[in-house]
């Protein structure tokens, strides 16, 4: 079973317009609604190639999401709390090939809803091959969260999908792998890259403070990956369609390898191709196994 911590799940509209006119009344009959979120989108990508997802987070009551999880094989287990589920919206400019994403701030759950989730999620790990704890942190919530989670924990096997301040306390806890995008490393090393070979001194300065591994999506530039030596895998291209989520089904795609037992190598590739396959899905996260299998086998691997 592979395990993601979602503390900001979100229920997610794609709009799918022939352009965007700023300023205007803009209309379209191909609306789209999923539940989003970054643990939820990456659950999913490991849901369609076959893993056994369980969502363990806050949910609204009433909002269907816990049910559309469901009908898409994706288990949930729920603590419903008193706020609603944030909304947010996609805005996809077919014309133009360009997103824009309207995201409200998660509403902050209360004191006794975090503990029963801590709680939740730790009797859930004991059970889980990959534990993954994805996405920004609720207002009002240490920044240590994800690394107290950690080292309560003791999974061998933990993914950190964060950025700022979570990030950098979750690296003290020594996961397995972090998997940020190249402005959030930026951000934490305190400068932006300008070229692949800084994304992947980037990569090795996040190993150094306590990554035994750091994959950094780079877009369609691919994944630069630290570790044992630093790899940049090169995906095919792609006509992309909608890119939010697409960082998150490469998540997706590293946690079902490793659990699938891949060796951290092939399990980046493959969660490479997910991320690729998903660019050409209006859905987050969403895609084509067989699709995804195709791009594995085209994409790039080499040293940095």
């Amino acid at each position: 079973m592979l395990l993601f911590l979602s503390l900001s799940a979100a229920d997610q509209e794609v709009w799918l317009c022939g352009r965007l006119v700023r300023g205007a009344v803009n209309r379209t009959a191909d609306v789209r609604r999923c539940a989003g979120g970054k643990a939820v989108n990456a659950a999913r990508a490991a849901a369609i190639l076959g893993g056994e997802s369980l969502v363990a987070g806050f949910f609204g009551r009433g909002q269907g999401l816990v049910e559309r999880l469901a009908a898409e094989g994706i288990a949930a287990d729920p603590i419903y709390t008193e706020c609603a589920t944030r909304r947010a919206a996609s805005l996809i400019d077919r014309e133009r090939g360009e997103v824009t994403e309207l995201v409200e701030e998660a509403c902050p759950p209360s004191a006794s809803e975090y503990a029963a989730l801590e709680e939740l999620f730790l009797a859930r790990a004991r059970q889980a091959a990959v534990i993954c704890l994805c996405g920004s942190l609720p207002p009002g919530l240490r920044a240590d969260f994800y690394a107290h989670l950690m080292r309560r924990a003791g999974h061998p096997r933990a993914i950190v999908d964060a950025q700022g301040d979570a990030l950098s306390a979750a690296l003290g806890a020594g996961p397995f792998l972090v998997k940020p995008n190249r402005r959030e490393a930026g951000e934490l090393i305190g400068a932006q890259a300008a070229s692949l070979p800084e994304v992947a001194a980037q990569a090795r300065e996040l190993c150094r403070r306590g990554a035994a591994h750091a994959a950094v999506s780079c877009g369609a530039e691919g994944v630069v990956l630290a570790g044992d030596g630093v790899l940049l895998f090169r995906p095919p291209r792609v006509d992309a369609v909608n890119t939010t989520g697409c960082g998150d089904a490469v998540t997706g795609g590293i946690a079902f390898g490793l659990a699938a037992g891949l060796p951290v190598r092939e399990a980046v590739r493959l969660g490479v191709a997910c991320g690729t396959a998903s660019a050409a899905d209006p859905l987050p996260a969403g895609f084509e196994r067989a699709r995804a299998e195709r791009i594995g086998g085209g994409i790039a691997v080499d040293s940095i």
